[in-house]
């Protein structure tokens, strides 16, 4: 029965040769098979030509397979075997197996989903190996008074990638799961047209179906736009940098030399980073890497023709280069920060105020003469017994000047009118808040309560303490998830693209994923019991 993954065709001298050695064939076949009719024999589909489609062979599937019981079904244009008794589909065991738990994740999700308030989403696609265009759905929902996140969709874009194409696979999803866009509260996306396009973008299209919606640019891809901002000078020695960089690195025969010349020197590291500019830390680490091993790369370039050389000469460039690696290593901290998932919107405004601020005091320091608040640029400057010029001070200057007015741009500042979610039991933000009459009366009511002061001052998370008091004062816990539900950022789908293209690479490029994925990224548990029991067990074990 197991002939039909012969990959070719069968010849009767080879399926009688090979029928007379193998045990199963000497038997008789059960007489359900046997004796199927000639009129159930022509309603089974004509499948001399057909071929199953496997990566990397094509198996063809021949008129005499019948007589082991045998015909085909198509399954996303692949040709795959079916018993004729019992319509059992025969295939790949694992991979059923990781379909059979997605399944069951997929519906326990859909069921918590459904039994909450309110949920957000986060939004992006990408393309993988294969140029297939891939839709990546997460969502955030409230269980048993806790957050939590789960991949909701991986759906293959085969066509065009518009805001119009997506809007219509997750909205499809939604009607065939039963999801309501009116319980969405939430979509973060990045800045691209067909995400946040007012007019035809997936936000144009979501907020017709919903229109209280509230939708959050990504704040981890403003920040690395509000990084971008470079004077003219600067720029040059980045870009310099990366030239240098990429002659080392571009050549082998450079790359192994430099890697035994900084064995030899014992330096902390052995190689140069390259630079890519779609990584959000790759500046930053490039930079001071390339810093960290100057008197290495000094010491490559020493009689070497190239004609950036010299530049590892000059100390008025290296000071830049300082600068620029001390600088983007901060940028890169701020990254970071924003990078937890459970960051609530109140944390990313106290994050960039900060910064900003910070940015204030970093250009006060340097118009001051006070440049040991950038740690490898004073280093520098002890080390070379040299104080800054006042042309690199301008530039410095001036490029915190421009990275305070993008952050200004990107992240313009907020009211204090939601504080109250994240200081209930505070004066101060009861009086700014932004409530009604009866509302405002409520929180009265809920800041006198002491058992739910002490509760506050023991919570996890503001979204766990809003649910703890949603009986008691739900017009409140519903005003607070809909402030604290929305992703801050479109974090968790960058994290699942790079999930994707870890499990479909260019060995398995060919590999549909949706169900691999879901398993891969859940910490939502199976139901192994209930999944066991669906199948029989095999009799001879």
């Amino acid at each position: 029965m197991v002939h039909w993954l012969k990959t070719g065709s069968v010849s009767k001298s080879k399926r009688k040769t090979t029928e007379s050695n193998d045990p199963i064939h000497t038997q008789e076949m059960p007489s359900s098979i046997t004796n199927i009719s000639t009129e159930n024999l022509k309603k089974l589909p004509q499948v001399s030509n057909t071929k199953f489609l496997v990566p990397g062979k094509i198996r063809k599937y021949s008129e005499e397979y019948l007589c082991h019981g045998f015909s085909f079904i198509t399954i996303d244009n692949v040709a795959k075997p079916e018993c004729v008794i019992c319509g059992e589909i025969l295939a790949n065991s694992i991979s059923r197996r990781i379909k059979d738990i997605s399944y069951d994740i997929e519906e326990t999700i859909l069921k918590d989903i459904n039994n909450s308030e309110m949920f957000s989403i986060q939004v992006d696609e990408s393309t993988d190996v294969a140029q297939l265009a891939v839709l990546l759905v997460i969502a955030r929902y409230i269980k048993q008074n806790e957050s939590e996140e789960g991949l909701l969709l991986c759906h293959p874009l085969t066509g065009r990638t518009t805001g119009a194409d997506i809007f219509h696979a997750i909205d499809s999803y939604f009607a065939e799961k039963k999801i309501k866009w009116s319980q969405c509260c939430g979509l973060s996306t990045d800045g691209g047209k067909s995400m946040s396009g007012c007019y035809s973008g997936l936000l144009a299209r979501v907020k017709a179906v919903s229109p209280l919606i509230k939708w959050t640019h990504c704040c981890i891809h403003r920040q690395a736009l509000a990084s971008k901002p470079l004077p003219a000078d600067l720029k040059d020695v980045l870009d310099d940098s990366c030239k240098v960089v990429n002659f080392i690195k571009s050549r082998h025969t450079n790359s192994r030399i430099f890697s035994l010349l900084c064995e030899d020197m014992g330096s902390l590291h052995k190689t140069l980073l390259l630079h890519t500019e779609v990584r959000w830390l790759s500046r930053g680490k490039v930079l001071t890497r390339l810093f960290e091993l100057r008197h290495e790369v000094q010491m490559f370039f020493e009689d070497h023709p190239f004609r950036l050389s010299s530049k590892f000469n000059d100390h008025e460039w290296l000071q830049k280069l300082a600068y620029l690696s001390d600088v983007f290593l901060k940028l890169n901290n701020l990254n970071l920060t924003l990078q937890n998932s459970a960051v609530t919107i109140f944390q990313v405004n106290d994050k960039i105020e900060s910064f900003v601020k910070n940015l204030e005091f970093w250009k006060t320091c340097i118009e001051n003469n006070q440049p040991e608040i950038f740690e490898a640029l004073h280093d520098f400057l002890s080390e070379t017994d040299m104080n800054l010029s006042q042309g690199i001070k301008h530039q410095i200057v001036q490029h915190l000047n421009e990275l305070k007015t993008a952050f200004a741009k990107y992240f313009p500042k907020c009211g204090k009118e939601d504080h109250w979610i994240m200081f209930p039991f505070s004066e101060i933000y009861f009086k700014s808040a932004v409530l009604s009459a009866r509302e405002k009366e409520k929180l009265i009511e809920l800041k006198t309560d002491s058992s739910f002061q002490a509760a506050f001052l023991e919570k996890k998370s503001l979204i766990t303490f809003w649910a703890n008091v949603k009986d008691e004062y739900p017009e409140l816990s519903y005003k607070a998830f809909n402030i604290l539900l929305p992703f801050t950022s479109s974090v968790l789908v960058e994290r699942a693209f790079s999930s994707y293209t870890f499990i479909k690479n260019k060995y398995r490029n060919r590999l549909s994923v949706s169900s691999d994925l879901r398993v891969y990224l859940s910490s939502v548990e199976p139901d192994f019991k209930k999944l066991s029991a669906s199948k029989q067990a095999q009799g001879s074990h």
